[in-house]
């Protein structure tokens, strides 16, 4: 039997790229409600995970993301009309105060995987992330994988566990120490000074995880070069914080079983006598 997948989509990892590309600001909605109707299209279970306006991380550490720009109001504007749309498509749009796209899809790939929905779908039920957000290769697993759609120069690439080893050197489930050590300067998360993508892969396939490899550390007995044993000894004290903003979490408060509704339009609901308010069902829109 063909593993039917569930797919959840981080919308601004699909959005910005757009907007950020458009000779017409004011198309961006268009093309990102084009862009994710055809990666749904063959797919009957679909979820889009929006960003909450403020995220747990800055209250952890108030210079998460803050080198970051304001977002403009007219791609704030776009992304809203994009989402109503998809709305009246039929799609399950999720957000969450406090928590970002990824915690939602990482908390969807979580329920998805429990047994119950395992069996519900005839234990053949896979889930497909698409975005472009390396920290989501930590949920990689056998049954998760990880879609990039293509932006530019960049080729679309398809994650599954074997592709995390390839391109990082490291199991999905050491992709959480591996982006502690090397940072993540697009959210402004520094790592160990001096440890880049080799170094950190290297040694964490020799201790297998941040704390073993700590451990070594303050043991003396493992043989570190003076630079990198300085690096890691000044990282320790911010370890435990760098972890907790690349951990991302499996406790948001989403409406998971919508995923599982069939979608029609809105129009095609009201046409049928359905209001806003009545328990649905959602049919695959014609695309």
């Amino acid at each position: 039997m063909t593993a039917e997948k569930l797919v959840l989509i981080d919308l601004s990892s699909i959005a910005r790229p757009i907007y950020e590309t458009q000779i017409d600001p004011q198309r961006t909605s268009v093309e990102i409600v084009a862009r994710i109707r055809a990666l749904a299209s063959a797919h009957r279970h679909v979820a889009i995970c929006c960003d909450s306006k403020k995220s747990f991380r800055r209250d952890l550490d108030p210079t998460y993301k803050a080198q970051r720009a304001e977002t403009p109001a007219v791609y704030l504007h776009q992304l809203g009309l994009a989402i109503e749309t998809l709305r009246e498509d039929g799609f399950p749009v999720w957000s969450a105060d406090g928590f970002e796209a990824d915690d939602l899809i990482a908390t969807a790939s979580f329920e998805a995987c429990k047994v119950k929905v395992y069996q519900q779908l005839g234990n053949s039920s896979d889930v497909l992330i698409v975005s472009a957000d390396k920290d989501l290769l930590q949920l990689v697993s056998s049954r998760v994988e990880q879609f990039r759609p293509s932006n530019g120069p960049t080729v679309a690439k398809t994650f599954d566990v074997a592709a995390v080893v390839e391109r990082y050197g490291v199991q999905p489930h050491q992709m959480l120490d591996y982006l502690a050590l090397v940072g993540d300067t697009s959210d402004n998360i520094k790592g160990a000074d001096g440890i880049g993508e080799k170094k950190a892969a290297a040694m964490l396939q020799k201790f297998g995880n941040l704390d073993d490899l700590m451990a070594a550390v303050a043991a003396g007995d493992e043989k570190f070069t003076p630079s990198t044993r300085k690096s890691l000894e000044e990282f320790k004290p911010r370890m435990d914080l760098v972890r907790s903003l690349l951990r991302l979490r499996t406790d948001a408060p989403i409406p998971f079983e919508e995923i599982f509704r069939e979608r029609v339009p809105a129009d095609v609901a009201v046409f049928n006598g359905e209001g806003p308010e009545d328990d649905i069902a959602f049919a695959m829109p014609t695309l």
